[in-house]
C-alpha cells in the first residue's frame, strides 16, 4: 500500500471526518473567548480591579498545567504594566492541592483584594465562602470536575459549563483564553492599556499552552489539537530564557521539539520542583528573563529531577510486590508510610499501567491523615468511586475520572478498603482490546522513510491521538544486542518478498521476543518510527502495547 493509503484507512478506523482541519489546523478555529461561562462578566470584574489599583493574587495548581497557566497570566500583567499583583502556589506537601483558607489568611495579611484561580477551585465551595467572609473576591478559572457543590456568589470560568465549544481544553488554556478575553475588550474599551501590545502578541503564550495541553494528557483533537500544534511551533522558537535553559540541562532540542520533548524533557523537570521541594521553583524558571540566572535555576531542577528519579525506582519495588500480593482485586490499594508524598502520582500511573487496574497509592501524611494518588483504566471512573464513598472517610478528594488526588483520615482506611472491596470491574481482555487498537495491517515493504513522512502531519500524538499502531508479520532472519550494556536487542524482520526491517526492542521489552526462534513467523502490534541521528538514521518498528 501506499503512504496516502494507509494514512486513509487510519483516519477511517478514527472516525476523523473533517480530515482537512485535523491534519492541518488553524489558530483562527480557537473558539471566541467569550463563549466560556462566566467570562464577560470575569473581564469586567477584572477591569474594575484594574481600574481600582487592586492588589491581584494569581493562585494556581503546582503542576505542569497550573504553573504555566499562572504565567500566562501573569505575562498579561507585565504587557499592561501592572505591577500590583502577585502569585500564590499552594506547597503539594505542607498544603496539598486547592484552595485553602490559611493561604488565603496569608494572601490577606498581603492586602490582596481579588484572587484569580488557575487550574483548580471548582470543589473549593468551603474556601471560597471563607475568602467572601474576610473581604476577599475570588474569580474561578478551572477544567475539573465539579464534585457537585456550589461556589458561592462566585464567577466560574470553566469550559465544560455553559456552551463553549471544547470542553475538555486544559488549566492554562483557560487561563489563555481568559487573557485573549481581556485584550479584546481592551481593544475595544480601553486601547490605551493594550496601544503597545502588537496585533496577535498573545501567540507567543502558546508555547506554555502546548505545553499544559500536551502534559495534562487532555484528548489532542479538535481545540486541543490546534493549541498542540501552534504550541509546539512557538516553543521551537520560545523566547522565554527558562524554557531554553530547562531544555539545555535536559539536554533537548528545542527546535526539534515534540510531544516527546515536552513528555520526557520539560514536564518532568517543571513537576519535580514540587515533587521534591517548592512549586515556586519552577514558576521562577519559566517566568526568569535572565539567561544566566535561568541557567543556574534549570541546573538546580536537574538536580531535583535526578533525586525524583532515584526515590521512584526504590518505591516501585515495595509497590510491585504489595500490588501483586493483590492480583486478585478489582481495584488496588497499595502504600507505606514512610513514601515520598511528591511522587505518588508517577507510581500510580505506573502501577494501574503495569496491573491494568484502577490504583489507588497512599502515604502517611502526619499523625491522622493519609495523602494518595490514584489512577484509573480506560471505562472506569476513579472520580465516581471516591464521590460515592462515604463523606466521613475523606477530608478532600477530587480530579477527573481517569485521575485524581485525595486526602483521608487514617481511621477509616479500613473502611474505604472494605467499601473497595464491593467494587467489581468485569476483567478486560487485553489482547482482543489490542487487536480492536491497530489501526491498519501493512506488510514490512511498506515500512519506508515515506511512510514515517506522511504520519509526521498526525503529530502531535498523545491521549485521543495516539501514535499509529500497525499490524505487521514477519519471519525472524537475524537477533542484534547493543548498548553499553547490551541490555538492548535489534530483531531484523522480512517478509516472503525479501523486505527487511529492524525491531527495535530496549530491555523492558525483550521478554515477550525471547523466544521467538529464527525463521518463525510472527504477527506484531508495532509503531513505525526513524531511530537513530544523521548517517545512520534508519526506519525501525518498535512494539505498540
Amino acid at each position: 500500500m501506499s503512504p496516502s493509503q494507509i494514512m486513509e484507512q487510519i483516519l477511517v478506523k478514527r472516525g476523523i471526518q473533517n480530515r482537512e482541519s485535523f491534519l492541518h489546523p488553524k489558530y483562527e478555529d480557537i473558539s471566541d473567548p467569550m463563549l466560556m461561562n462566566d467570562m464577560g462578566s470575569t473581564v469586567e470584574k477584572i477591569i474594575k480591579a484594574l481600574d481600582s489599583g487592586k492588589r491581584i493574587a494569581i493562585y494556581s495548581d503546582y503542576d505542569a498545567d497550573g504553573i504555566p497557566g499562572a504565567t500566562v497570566l501573569t505575562d498579561f500583567f507585565k504587557l499592561i504594566k501592572y505591577d500590583n499583583i502577585r502569585v500564590y502556589i499552594p506547597h503539594r506537601h505542607d498544603e496539598g492541592y486547592g484552595l485553602h483558607c490559611e493561604a488565603l489568611d496569608t494572601l490577606l495579611a498581603d492586602n490582596v483584594d481579588l484572587v484569580i484561580t488557575c487550574d483548580l477551585g471548582i470543589t473549593a465551595s468551603r474556601e471560597v465562602a471563607y475568602a467572601q467572609s474576610i473581604g476577599m473576591d475570588v474569580i474561578v478559572t478551572d477544567h475539573h470536575e465539579s464534585d457537585g457543590g456550589v461556589l458561592p456568589n462566585c464567577l466560574l470560568v470553566h469550559p465544560k459549563l455553559g456552551n463553549y465549544p471544547d470542553p475538555m481544553i486544559c488549566g492554562c488554556a483557560v487561563a489563555f483564553q481568559l487573557v485573549r478575553a481581556l485584550i479584546q475588550y481592551m481593544r475595544d474599551n480601553k486601547p490605551e492599556l493594550v496601544e503597545h501590545i502588537p496585533n496577535g502578541y498573545e501567540k507567543w503564550m502558546l508555547d506554555l499552552v502546548g505545553l499544559s495541553t500536551i502534559a495534562d494528557m487532555v484528548p489532542l483533537v479538535n481545540e486541543n489539537r490546534i493549541l498542540a500544534v501552534y504550541g509546539l511551533r512557538v516553543l521551537r522558537q520560545t523566547r522565554r530564557a527558562g524554557l531554553r535553559a530547562l531544555a539545555l540541562v535536559s539536554r533537548a532540542d528545542l527546535l526539534t521539539s515534540d510531544e516527546t520533548t515536552i513528555g520526557f524533557r520539560i514536564v518532568p523537570y517543571i513537576n519535580a520542583a514540587s515533587r521534591m521541594e517548592n512549586p515556586m521553583l519552577a514558576y521562577d524558571l519559566i517566568s526568569e528573563s535572565d539567561g544566566g540566572r535561568a541557567f543556574e535555576k534549570a541546573k538546580y531542577l536537574n538536580s531535583l529531577n535526578t533525586m525524583r528519579q532515584s526515590v521512584v525506582k526504590e518505591i516501585m519495588i515495595t509497590a510491585n510486590q504489595i500490588a501483586e500480593a493483590q492480583s486478585a482485586n478489582s481495584i488496588l490499594w497499595v502504600g507505606s508510610d514512610s513514601w515520598h508524598v511528591g511522587v505518588l502520582s508517577i507510581i500510580a500511573g505506573r502501577i494501574s499501567e503495569d496491573y491494568n487496574k484502577p490504583a489507588f497509592i497512599w502515604t502517611s501524611h502526619g499523625d491522622d491523615l493519609l495523602k494518595g494518588s490514584v489512577r484509573g483504566v480506560s471505562g472506569f471512573s476513579v472520580l465516581d468511586v471516591m464521590l460515592q464513598a462515604p463523606d466521613h472517610i475523606f477530608k478532600k478528594r477530587g480530579g477527573h475520572a481517569g485521575a485524581g488526588g485525595f486526602t483521608m483520615y487514617k481511621q477509616y482506611q479500613q473502611d474505604f478498603i472494605n467499601y473497595l472491596s464491593t467494587i467489581h470491574l468485569e476483567p478486560v481482555d487485553t489482547e482482543s482490546v489490542a487487536n480492536q487498537n491497530i489501526d491498519a495491517h501493512i506488510s514490512v515493504g511498506d515500512i519506508t522513510s515515506k511512510l514515517v513522512e506522511s504520519l509526521e502531519v498526525m503529530k502531535p500524538f498523545g491521549m485521543g491521538n495516539s501514535m499509529p499502531v500497525f499490524g505487521v508479520t514477519g519471519r525472524l532472519v537475524e537477533r542484534k544486542v547493543f548498548g553499553k550494556t547490551a541490555s538492548h536487542e535489534k530483531l531484523l524482520v522480512a517478509d516472503d518478498k525479501g523486505n527487511m526491517v529492524w525491531l527495535l526492542l530496549f530491555s523492558s521489552e525483550r521478554e515477550p521476543f525471547s523466544h521467538w526462534a529464527l525463521g518463525e513467523m510472527r504477527t506484531m502490534r508495532v509503531h513505525v518510527e526513524m531511530s537513530g541521528s544523521g548517517r545512520y538514521l534508519e526506519v525501525v518498528m518498535r512494539p505498540a502495547k
